[in-house]
């Protein structure tokens, strides 16, 4: 999931900075929830050092071991961020009210 700027077919300067705050916005929370939720995804946490900016991008062992286990150093089993927003998307509240006035208070199971 990237969140990119688009054209935009605003013609008032007010709207146009708008949508760019908000772009920014859900980009600036993203990027908080990418490092927030690291140790669940299958991210790098221990970046190698880069000795040359030209060459490519080195991986860590324990991120090719979380690659080729699809489990953490912990034994959970990790996602990517758009799986996980998935999964984290199906835990839901639910408040159930009866004819009486009687209110419950509904919480899906969490997997571990």
């Amino acid at each position: 999931i990237d969140l990119d700027l688009r054209p935009i077919y605003h013609y008032s300067e007010n709207r146009v900075r708008a949508h760019v705050f908000c772009s920014m916005l859900a980009l600036y929370v993203t990027w908080h929830m990418r490092e927030a939720l690291a140790p669940l995804m299958f991210s790098d946490e221990e970046i190698p050092e880069r000795h040359d900016p030209v060459a490519p991008a080195l991986r860590s062992r324990a991120a090719h071991a979380k690659d080729a286990t699809k489990l953490g150093a912990d034994g959970e089993v990790l996602h990517s961020f758009s799986t996980l927003l998935a999964h984290l998307g199906t835990l839901t509240r639910n408040t159930v009210e009866f004819t009486q006035g009687i209110q419950i208070e509904q919480l899906s199971v969490p997997t571990p």
